[in-house]
């Protein structure tokens, strides 16, 4: 996907790379998932951090590029990461299963959109010195797609 850097979409790509991206990163979220992508450097093809050009969030159309919607957009958007791999993958997936075994869930009741699939940035911050934070970036929201607020969870002793 990141072959067509630079090329200036129509309209109708623009609005079909904006509206997978909405569905994607919706999907992600209700999910409660964190994507993880691991990228050989040593292929030597391609930056592997050239999709670190592309964080910023899509909040409209206009601004929707192909480029947007790589692994590696996606893996920090969810709270999750780029591995990059030298000679050996394995330091890599023992760390991506180290951060999958401890983690908080957070919930809130997120506000109503004024418009369609309209943008809301997520900031997490803790106070606890050297602490790593990997929370979702944003959502969309939508005016009538407001979610319930959530029902707590039973104590099972």
């Amino acid at each position: 996907m990141l072959a067509n850097q630079g090329s200036t979409e129509d309209l109708r790509a623009a609005q079909w790379v904006f509206s997978v991206d909405v569905r994607l990163t919706d999907t992600i979220r209700d999910a409660r998932t964190a994507v993880y992508g691991l990228t050989a450097s040593e292929l030597g093809r391609e930056d592997p951090f050239y999709y670190q050009s592309f964080l910023k969030p899509v909040t409209k159309v206009t601004q929707a590029e192909y480029p947007f919607l790589s692994l590696g957009v996606f893996a920090t958007h969810s709270g999750g990461r780029v591995l990059v791999s030298g000679h050996s993958i394995v330091k890599e997936i023992n760390d991506a299963l180290r951060d999958a075994g401890s983690y908080y869930e957070l919930i809130y009741r997120a506000p109503a959109a004024d418009g369609p699939n309209e943008y809301h940035e997520v900031s997490l911050r803790v106070n606890q010195p050297g602490a790593t934070v990997q929370a979702l970036s944003g959502y969309y929201a939508d005016p009538q797609n407001v979610e319930p607020e959530p029902k707590p969870k039973k104590d099972r002793r």
